[in-house]
């Protein structure tokens, strides 16, 4: 549906005993470990009272960074535009003092967010700006980040080779840097570029590389989310065994993690695999799995995905009750989220089940 455009974040009141700038310190450090326990109201109001400190003292450093931690609260609360805002003020509030480093925080934030919300064309100047200050002060991995969301801007609007270059300009640099968390990320983009191009050894040559340092210095599910996505092009490569084994993989380290998110997709690879490999029955077990653990997750993508496949096993296993039931259910998820090429090859295909019917 539509969504209307949502409160900027309420604006600090100067209520209350002036601070001095140490206890707007002390509150922001508050903020963080407040945070970091998962207390959002807690950490909002932290956040709130450094603001107002920050602004009755004029500390316009301290205010920008107020702005950014309740930029990063509303981030986690799933409020995009409102973080969107926090950013955009933490950015204003640097400007002021000429802080060019928290310039560049604000900016990379900004972007991201920006991507979120689909508006490219803003986050593209977002990350230009951003590149342009972390090569004024030589910032290897503020240059690396700016040169990724640029990269990523790319990609969603469908410019995948200028994609490219920028993540590979990104790459250089982040292993210059010596981030190892930021060559992850950087390599899984260009294997989504690279198989979008439909270079599929290249997409699996950097989802490859990836996975190799995620298991040395990644989190679990960024772990996991590698073995899906490398799984997936093993299955486009019809090397169905060693898509079993990575999504084997990445469907015991979701449970033994509790990683609910990248679980739907690694049970799909596992029953797309199983089918791949003449396992019909513990495809159809794996791919009615998937569909549940899609629906707790309102993971629709997914879920559309997973009704899809189960669609198609069930007109190969002759069951054209089950493959229309399946089929429609696809059908109505791919016409809500707006995938025209998916709805009309799943439309093409109800239609030839019905037709098959007496």
């Amino acid at each position: 549906g539509c969504a209307g455009r949502a409160p900027k974040p309420e604006t600090a009141t100067a209520v209350g005993p002036s601070l001095e700038r140490e206890q707007v310190t002390v509150l922001l450090d508050e903020d963080r470990l407040e945070r970091a326990k998962g207390d959002l109201p807690s950490a909002t109001g932290s956040a709130r009272r450094a603001l107002a400190g920050a602004r009755r003292g004029n500390w316009n450093d301290l205010a920008s960074d107020a702005h950014f931690l309740l930029g990063e609260i509303f981030g986690q609360q799933r409020l995009p535009r409102q973080s969107a805002e926090a950013f955009a003020q933490a950015l204003e509030a640097s400007r002021r003092v000429n802080d060019r480093g928290r310039g560049i925080r604000a900016l990379n934030a900004l972007a991201n967010i920006l991507l979120d919300l689909g508006d490219y064309d803003r986050a593209f100047e977002a990350s230009a700006q951003a590149l342009r200050l972390a090569r004024s002060v030589g910032d290897l991995r503020a240059q690396s980040t700016a040169l990724n969301n640029v990269g990523d801007t790319h990609r969603f609007s469908g410019r995948l080779v200028a994609a490219m270059d920028s993540y590979r300009e990104a790459l250089t640099l982040a292993q210059r840097a010596g981030t190892s968390q930021d060559v992850i990320v950087i390599l899984e983009n260009m294997g989504s570029t690279a198989r979008r191009q439909g270079q599929i050894e290249e997409a699996a040559e950097h989802y490859d590389d990836a996975l190799a340092l995620a298991r040395r210095s990644g989190t679990p599910e960024h772990v996991a989310n590698l073995l899906n996505a490398l799984a997936g092009v093993r299955l486009v490569q019809q090397r169905p065994v060693d898509a079993w084994l990575l999504a084997r993989e990445a469907v015991d380290l979701g449970r033994s993690e509790n990683l609910r998110r990248p679980l739907p997709r690694a049970v799909q690879n596992e029953g797309l695999a199983a089918w791949a490999m003449g396992d019909r029955e513990t495809a159809r077990r794996a791919l009615i799995e998937a569909v549940r653990l899609a629906g707790e997750m309102d993971d629709r993508q997914i879920l559309a995905y997973a009704q899809w496949h189960l669609g198609r096993l069930a007109v190969e296993s002759g069951d054209r009750d089950g493959a229309l039931a399946a089929l429609d259910e696809a059908l109505k998820l791919f016409r809500g989220l707006r995938l025209a090429e998916e709805s009309r090859r799943v439309e093409a295909e109800r239609r030839a089940v019905k037709g098959d019917q007496p």
